[in-house]
């Protein structure tokens, strides 16, 4: 075998593992090359050129210790070709492709203008994969490109590359599909927007100032059926962007979930301004908000779902599917049920560590799941069908002492005598079924001790026992106005 300049990453190391664990030790850049995702996508278009380049090496020392290494290794005898280390005319297109665009894209935060732009990408290429868009963007973000700049002209890349991602045809995807179901709603916020924008041009609203109630009164309740589409953008930042993280993409999260934010906020400034009489500033950050909606519905539809549809497997889609309606869809229900093959007549899979706990949502170990209990900002007990205490949390400061001695006593004796009759009386209404929950509030030593407790029940409506929850709340009661995560110090 010969290696050169122009030898695939990918393919060396496909065909010598080994390199995976070796190549780190050349320079710390390498470790990425355990990222499986990262080794079949970036990995089978980079050469050993580039991979010299990325590591800071000469490429002719970088092949002597690959081909010095493979022979240690297999015994094997690793020639190094003549033209190795000279680029040629034959350098892979693919690559010198997205070493232009990246270029136009640089020029594109210079401030190089547009038409120029859109003409240099025209003469590169007819069309570009939204998913080697993304790569591309991914690999600047890498090499130090802030993720807000990327965000603030972010609409400026879908303009230059408008006309080649409108080329592409989305894979058809099945009813029931998570894709097909964040297609149908971005149709229904379609419909809203034009239905706000044909009532912004009626000339009662046009003249943007002393709009009659009535008007603004119909015109608020079609921007908050549109704010419904926050819950497609919640399901995009916890499930989508979630899985295309775990496999090394994290420029469409880092990108996308800072324009959901801003249309979170410009909902909420034309929301609360709409009924107060609102002027000119206030119908201009309407229009401002149904274009940036607008937009990403382009930007999810021409390089979001393509990409993630080839990055993501079925299964993955799967389990999005399973866990979509924990947060909610907007406007529609999906009907129809998507299974993938791999899921037909059987459950799905889910790899966890030995001795951890299976819980209906994930799993974690013992330790950290004690530890979690006791983390928690509450203090809580638990007391099982035959009303003895099963738990209680070792929070570091606790309202109400606890001992271990505790456990296994009854909980009727764990009371005053004065109110022995009121834990009767909630534990009878729990056991019938006539009463889920209930709550007390006392002061004590100038706090405010909020005390509830719940009827723990399985699946099919069983007592199973009762959960007590004790919360100090008195500075939860002095809250005012908001404090946001940004505002953290």
């Amino acid at each position: 075998m010969k290696i050169t300049g122009d030898t695939k990453i990918d393919d060396l190391l496909t065909s010598y593992p080994f390199l995976r664990e070796f190549l780190p030790t050349l320079s710390p850049k390498y470790s990425v090359l355990s990222n499986v995702f990262i080794r079949k996508t970036v990995g089978k278009v980079a050469t050993l050129t580039q991979v010299a380049n990325i590591g800071g090496l000469p490429l002719d020392q970088l092949l002597e210790k690959i081909s010095g290494e493979i022979s240690r290794q297999t015994g094997e005898k690793v020639g190094v070709a003549e033209s190795a280390g000279t680029p040629g005319p034959d350098k892979d297109a693919d690559t010198e492709r997205q070493e232009l665009i990246k270029g136009i894209i640089k020029d594109i935060h210079k401030g190089v203008d547009i038409d120029i732009l859109k003409q240099r990408f025209n003469e590169i290429i007819s069309e570009i994969s939204a998913y080697e868009l993304s790569q591309i963007e991914q690999q600047l973000i890498t090499e130090g490109l802030p993720v807000e700049e990327v965000q603030r002209l972010c609409d400026v890349h879908s303009l230059v590359f408008k006309e080649g991602l409108e080329k592409q045809i989305i894979p058809g995807v099945p009813a029931g599909h998570p894709v097909r179901t964040m297609m149908l709603e971005n149709r229904e916020a379609e419909r809203i927007i034009h239905v706000i924008e044909s009532m912004l041009e009626q000339p009662a609203i046009a003249s943007e100032t002393d709009v009659d109630p009535h008007i603004l009164k119909i015109l608020l309740e079609e921007i908050e059926d549109l704010q419904q589409i926050n819950l497609h953008y919640l399901r995009k930042e916890n499930q989508l962007f979630s899985l295309l993280e775990a496999r090394g993409i994290s420029g469409p999260s880092q990108v996308m979930w800072g324009i959901h934010d801003d249309i979170r906020a410009m909902f909420k400034k034309v929301i609360e301004g709409i009924p107060n009489k609102p002027g000119k500033e206030i119908f201009a950050a309407l229009r401002t908000l149904l274009k940036t909606i607008d937009d990403m519905i382009y930007k999810e539809e021409n390089i979001l779902f393509p990409m993630s549809l080839e990055a993501l497997s079925d299964d993955d889609w799967y389990g999005i599917n399973q866990a979509a309606e924990e947060i909610g869809y907007a406007w529609i229900t999906p009907t129809d049920e998507w299974v993938p093959r791999s899921q037909l007549g059987d459950v799905r899979k889910e790899t966890i560590q030995v001795g951890d706990i299976k819980l209906d949502v994930g799993h974690m170990s013992p330790d950290l799941m004690n530890t979690v209990l006791k983390s928690l900002p509450i203090e809580i007990s638990v007391v099982d069908a035959n009303d003895e205490v099963v738990y209680y949390s070792q929070t570091r400061e606790r309202v109400f002492p606890r001992t271990p001695e505790v456990i296994g006593r009854k909980v009727q004796n764990c009371h005053p005598r004065q109110s022995l009759h009121v834990v009767e009386k909630i534990l009878s209404e729990f056991k019938s079924g006539n009463k889920d929950a209930a709550e007390f509030w006392i002061n004590m030593r100038g706090k405010v001790i909020y005390i509830r407790y719940f009827a723990l029940r399985d699946d099919e409506g069983n007592y199973q026992g009762t959960l007590e929850v004790t919360q100090d709340v008195t500075g939860i009661r002095q809250l005012e106005d908001e404090r946001r995560l940004l505002d953290w110090e």
